[in-house]
């Protein structure tokens, strides 16, 4: 009988953490999240861990924005704003960073297909 409930307790623990490791990714501010999708700009908003994937924020102003642990893979962030965002552990696979300014990229992920701010291809530093 113990050993029973111990394992339909593992099983419920392990399935838990199965799904959360597949949840979505999503913002603490969904506000901010519909108003960079919306007017490519969000200045100072709450983007950590928001799904961002394939956002044109293209000439945006995301300027000290927290967009940590976000996945903005494939996104246009072309001539953003980037001054003071905080990009630690986002996703910026595939990104479009040419001319983007201000943007530390120190912590971020990004790859071969990354275009980085100076216009060369990934990885950035």
């Amino acid at each position: 009988m113990y050993v029973t409930k111990r394992r339909a307790c593992l099983t419920a623990v392990t399935a838990f953490a199965a799904f959360a490791a597949f949840a979505p990714l999503s913002a603490d501010n969904p506000d901010d999240v519909k108003q960079l999708r919306e007017t490519r700009s969000c200045p100072s908003c709450n983007l950590a861990s928001a799904n961002l994937d394939g956002v044109n924020a293209e000439m945006g102003d995301l300027s000290s924005a927290d967009l940590q642990n976000a996945s903005l893979y494939g996104a246009n962030l072309r001539g953003a704003n980037l001054a003071g965002a905080l990009l630690g552990g986002a996703n910026l696979n595939n990104a479009d960073l040419r001319n983007a300014r201000g943007a530390n990229l120190s912590g971020a992920q990004t790859n071969e297909r990354t275009q980085c701010p100076n216009g060369t291809a990934g990885p950035c530093n």
